[in-house]
């Protein structure tokens, strides 16, 4: 039997080909990464459905600091489609980072201008889904991009009514519940008024009909005279009444604990001041119920957070339930 044997230059000739196919196999390999990781178009393009990479109604998700390089991680965000979230680590967020480390740095600028219409469009969702404390953290990171952008008095504008909405839905539940709470107590009896004190001028037309029988001897009507005026002295102890009243009045409570309300990001932001006027009722726990807005300036600016203020108050226990006012002034430093 015949054997071929390979000399060593075809085994040579050999171990080059495997080599050189090799080489052009990685070099295939690294230009589609590098045309994968450089097609911004495709990231970014208006067209496709996932064009603000976000979620309808994303779950709230922890603040992420990340380590390196601010470029290198904005742009392995925006791979990743990563524009808005998570808060800490996303592209936007990070290109900002860059921007404010070297404002001359032409990609970030760039990367900017590009994502903020995204930005735009990202916060106009979270307001359609009531969700306005992610749309109130972009916003704030919209106007570090560009403070004077035509968009941000709109989009502001728009987050003040969703939080209006919020504290009036969240003051209702809570009157619900009072209400029901209320409703589920058995209710006091009613005390039964004192007697009238009309009754004692009783004896009055029992002398008008006795007149006429005793007519015969005039000197009878001069006795009818004090027995018509004996009902008077009768109607003076009337004023004994307003002693039985006294229970009725309660005492002012005194406040054992107290919370300052928290100032809006918002509103701290822009300079706005005012003041809420709030009704509320403390039961006989000394803990607040029913709590309701008299008035506010501007309204509904400071609702909210005056109302989770008042719920943390503490009063001195008391014999039942009195109804308070408190007003809360909103004023910057």
């Amino acid at each position: 039997m015949n054997r071929t044997t390979s000399s060593p230059r075809q085994r040579g000739r050999g171990v080059v080909a495997t080599i050189v196919l090799a080489l052009v196999l990685g070099a295939v390999l690294v230009g589609i990464l590098y045309w994968w990781s450089t097609r911004p178009a495709a990231v970014d393009a208006p067209g496709t459905p996932d064009a603000t990479a976000t979620p309808a109604t994303p779950a709230p998700e922890p603040v992420v600091v990340p380590e390196g390089d601010p470029a290198e991680l904005a742009e392995l965000a925006m791979q990743e489609k990563r524009m808005f979230v998570p808060p800490g680590n996303n592209a936007f967020e990070l290109y900002l980072k860059v921007r404010d480390e070297d404002a001359d740095n032409v990609q970030a600028r760039n990367a900017l201008g590009e994502l903020f219409p995204y930005a735009v469009l990202y916060v106009e969702q979270r307001i359609a889904a009531g969700d306005a404390a992610d749309g109130e953290r972009v916003l704030a990171l919209m106007q570090r991009a560009d403070a004077a952008a035509p968009a941000l008095p709109r989009l502001e504008s728009q987050l003040a009514d969703v939080r209006r909405r919020e504290s009036e839905q969240q003051a209702e539940a809570e009157r619900r519940a009072a209400a029901a709470a209320a409703a589920a107590q058995p209710a006091a009896p009613a005390a039964e008024p004192p007697p009238p004190a009309a009754s004692a001028p009783a004896p009055a037309p029992a002398t008008s009909t006795t007149a006429p029988v005793s007519s015969p001897p005039p000197a009878a009507e001069q006795p009818s005279a004090p027995a018509a005026a004996t009902p008077p002295p009768a109607a003076t102890p009337a004023p004994s009444t307003p002693p039985a009243a006294t229970p009725s009045a309660r005492r002012v409570p005194v406040v054992v604990s107290s919370a300052q309300p928290r100032y809006p990001m918002m509103a701290k932001r822009r300079g706005i001041t005012g003041r809420v006027e709030l009704q509320f009722t403390v039961l006989a726990d000394g803990s607040v119920a029913d709590i309701e807005v008299v008035s506010s300036e501007p309204n509904g600016t400071f609702d909210r957070d005056a109302i989770a203020a008042m719920q943390r108050w503490r009063f001195e226990p008391g014999e039942g339930d009195i109804k308070a006012r408190r007003v809360f002034e909103f004023k910057l430093d």
